[in-house]
């Protein structure tokens, strides 16, 4: 076998470990993800090509082995890209140094999750990388980042304060969408434009500070709702 095709093995629900033949040279998008009882993963050294989020939402995900994996076991970089993580237990998540983006989905459904530290030099964090991490409290981006894609924290109901970095330009789509304990953000100078429903469903939010000279263009029901 020399691929592991689109959404192959997604959902299946008595899947709990993963030896990968040699010789296999792509995994494809979420090619094993939402397999809950998913523990373990052995990745060849033949893989040459991953797609988005092949193992994303495998809560029970303990240890990958095999090439590309870091950290304990922890994580696995590509092109110096967070493709996956081993979520089980995991309450702090230390993204390596070296890491410039993270994909979409890596961290989805990560319930246990309290914090996230990232690597100075990221630039990009992905579509819905976030999204759900119902215990993080706090995070800090470094001076890199450059993008958020959307939806990248939506439904981090336990997240209170945020302030998004100063080379942010736009602030995306539904970013803190349902962070029910959201109260401050302040947004960088640097930001043009803030799009539609960033703070939909966020009822404890009071404060926003905006530092923009000119102020930004926004979107939609951009406060959905939110405390004006």
């Amino acid at each position: 076998v020399k691929v592991v095709g689109y959404n192959t093995f997604l959902g299946n629900p008595n899947m709990t470990s993963i030896e990968l033949n040699e010789g296999l040279e792509t995994i494809d998008v979420m090619a094993f993800a939402r397999n809950p009882k998913l523990t373990e993963v052995k990745i060849p050294q033949s893989v040459k090509k991953f797609g988005m989020a092949p193992f994303a939402m495998c809560p029970a995900l303990e240890r990958m082995e095999g090439k590309y994996v870091v950290g304990d076991g922890r994580y696995l970089v590509f092109n110096k890209e967070l493709i996956a993580i081993a979520p089980a237990g995991l309450t702090e998540c230390v993204v390596p140094e070296g890491v410039v983006a993270i994909q979409q989905e890596v961290l989805k459904e990560c319930r246990e999750l309290i914090s996230v530290m990232l690597p100075e030099g990221l630039t990009t964090i992905g579509v819905s990388s976030l999204r759900y991490c119902e215990s993080l409290r706090e995070i800090e981006f470094p001076t890199t980042v450059t993008m958020i894609d959307m939806g990248a924290f939506y439904g981090c109901k336990s997240l209170i304060k945020v302030k998004l970095p100063e080379k942010l330009t736009v602030v995306m789509d539904n970013l803190f969408g349902n962070c029910a304990s959201l109260a401050e953000v302040e947004i960088g100078a640097k930001v043009t434009k803030i799009e539609a429903e960033v703070f939909a469903e966020c009822p404890a939010l009071t404060t926003v500070i905006c530092r923009a000279v000119t102020p930004p263009a926004t979107g939609w029901n951009f406060l959905g709702g939110a405390n004006e």
